[in-house]
């Protein structure tokens, strides 16, 4: 599952420093990978030649809740960047506050596209 790859990943020594970048367990930086539809920086690895994606975002809120953040929602971005996962920027909650984390104009934007989209195709 995500949360074994994700807890394995971090007894393996993967880390994720306060600036968002992935350290190996050599200590060493990783290069930013992009995995899956959402884009997301990925740390990769095998296991039995088995590969894992394990997002930085992910690991980065394990470092600093725990097990604690299995119990909420999601992690957010809290500038709305999911591409910024350094630590200040990186919190755990519910749905409704990652959606907010999204700048309003954004927001705003996507509600009025949404609504566009479903009430034009009424009459056809």
């Amino acid at each position: 599952t995500a949360k074994e790859a994700l807890i394995r990943a971090y007894n393996k020594g993967y880390r994720i420093d306060r600036e968002g970048y992935a350290i190996s367990p050599s200590g060493k930086k990783l290069k930013f990978r992009k995995a899956g539809t959402g884009g997301y920086y990925c740390i990769n690895y095998k296991v039995n030649n088995i590969n894992h994606a394990v997002p930085y975002h992910r690991l980065m809120a394990y470092q600093k809740f725990g097990d604690l953040m299995f119990m909420a929602d999601c992690v957010r971005h809290l500038n709305g960047n999911h591409l910024d996962n350094s630590y200040d920027n990186i919190e755990i909650g519910t749905l409704s506050d990652n959606m907010m984390d999204i700048p309003k104009e954004i927001r705003l934007r996507t509600a009025i596209n949404a609504t566009t989209i479903k009430y034009s195709n009424v009459n056809e």
